[in-house]
């Protein structure tokens, strides 16, 4: 029997400080793009067959038993701060909106997709950075084949666009990380993220 205190016991949270989204392509070397000024509201929804989506059977109307349910496509959203749709002329650096509607200078990356379909993905990797000097792990969360659509939205403040999509995986991928270091701004992104 395995008992104690929970592991988050006498820890340090992690809060939307401490993430930071990538999408990368299937190319060789990867293409990527590293969101910035992204809102942190980054959710996503698994919905497991013995989870949610389990059968409850009945017996005229009493329980009965259980059965394993169906399947279901991990649900994704976010939302970043609206700069622009494309990249400036010149630029080296392409959008998240390029990126994953496959155009401008997004337009010859590689789909992620090897199931023999005609869907364009790309993979997603959510880092969740330990704080400094906790001595602890960091995290990354993977969506594999993930596609969707972005929605744009005007506001006073400023616009944003909002990505709802799925990933091609019932649960998403989640690995513990010695270090993650990654460095963002609105106009150009470098990284030293370990590449999976």
């Amino acid at each position: 029997m395995t008992q104690g205190i929970h592991p988050g016991a006498n820890r340090a949270t992690r809060n939307l400080r401490d993430g930071e989204l990538m999408l990368r392509d299937a190319s060789d070397p990867v293409n990527y793009v590293i969101l910035a000024l992204d809102e942190g509201d980054l959710a996503f929804t698994q919905t497991r067959p013995q989870g949610a989506n389990a059968i409850h059977v009945l017996d005229r109307g009493d329980l009965s038993h259980m059965r394993q349910g169906d399947e279901a496509a991990v649900a994704l959203t976010f939302t970043v701060k609206y700069v622009e749709a494309v990249k400036q002329t010149g630029g080296t650096i392409c959008t998240a909106y390029e990126a994953v509607n496959r155009i401008g200078c997004a337009a010859a990356w590689a789909s992620t997709n090897n199931d023999g379909g005609d869907v364009y993905t790309l993979d997603g990797f959510f880092f969740i950075t330990a704080p400094a000097g906790s001595g602890e792990e960091s995290e990354e969360i993977i969506f594999r084949r993930l596609h969707g659509d972005f929605n744009f939205s005007e506001a006073d403040e400023y616009n944003t666009l909002s990505f709802d999509g799925r990933a091609f995986q019932s649960t998403p991928e989640i690995n513990k990380m010695s270090s993650t270091t990654t460095t963002s701004t609105s106009t150009t992104t470098t990284s030293t993220t370990p590449t999976p």
